[in-house]
């Protein structure tokens, strides 16, 4: 769900969905390009990385989604700067060992030079 069916709204949904398909195909060349120099990606647990540890952790499995169903997506516009709230259900197999995931989620993200990109995500676990 888009509040704001803006072009830029739009384009931030883009780029959300782009992130999600390079998540489950490791696509380190999709994610470093969308992906802020000084990232901040914080997990459910607490850990918060900046974008090459990140970054090795897809490449390397430590991080592998198999799967990445992205419901209840609200886009709050702000200029050149995007707030994106959802929630994820995700089958995943990290370190070779399969697992689902199951997050409520926030990125921010923020328009450089024509290009939206992820500054902030940040992660936590459902309230039931």
């Amino acid at each position: 769900m888009v509040f704001a069916q803006s072009k830029a709204a739009k384009q931030v949904e883009e780029a959300v969905n782009m992130y999600a398909r390079a998540m489950i195909d490791a696509n380190i060349t999709v994610l470093r390009s969308i992906a802020d120099k000084d990232l901040t990606y914080g997990h459910s647990g607490g850990h918060v990385e900046g974008k090459e540890e990140f970054l090795k952790k897809i490449e390397t499995g430590q991080s592998d989604f198999v799967t990445m169903d992205i419901t209840n997506q609200k886009i709050f516009m702000h200029k050149k700067t995007a707030i994106v709230r959802h929630h994820i259900e995700c089958i995943t197999n990290d370190n070779n060992k399969p697992g689902t995931v199951s997050l409520d989620v926030m990125t921010v993200w923020q328009k450089k030079s024509g290009i939206w990109i992820m500054i902030a995500r940040q992660a936590v676990k459902p309230k039931i």
